[in-house]
């Protein structure tokens, strides 16, 4: 997303003939995949993917289990953090019905 702000605002210097100083912070709203349902679908991805080990490990599987529960501990605070940010940033009609990492839940 930024790379294609910065060959904008490259061309939009070039023709104004201006220097360009640097890249303005550009914040959009991922639309495609998963995207469309949540705000950060690769924390779940990454939960899924965490869960299968902890499923290939065996149930009693203590560090699995563990840093799954670790995973989810510290990444679901950030992801409903991320998401009042987005709310904050776009508008809550922007981001609509979106969730924060789990599609329909949080």
């Amino acid at each position: 997303i930024r790379r294609a702000a910065l060959r904008r605002q490259k061309e939009q210097a070039r023709k104004d003939g201006l220097p360009l100083d640097g890249v303005e912070k550009l914040y959009m709203l991922p639309k495609n995949g998963l995207f469309r349902y949540v705000l950060f679908p690769h924390y779940l991805c990454e939960w899924i993917e965490w869960a299968g080990f902890w499923i290939v490990g065996g149930w009693a599987c203590v560090p699995a289990r563990s840093f799954l529960f670790n995973e989810i501990a510290t990444m679901l605070p950030r992801a409903v953090q991320g998401r009042r940010w987005y709310v904050e940033k776009f508008g809550a009609e922007k981001v609509g019905g979106r969730k924060a990492v789990i599609p329909g839940v949080i």
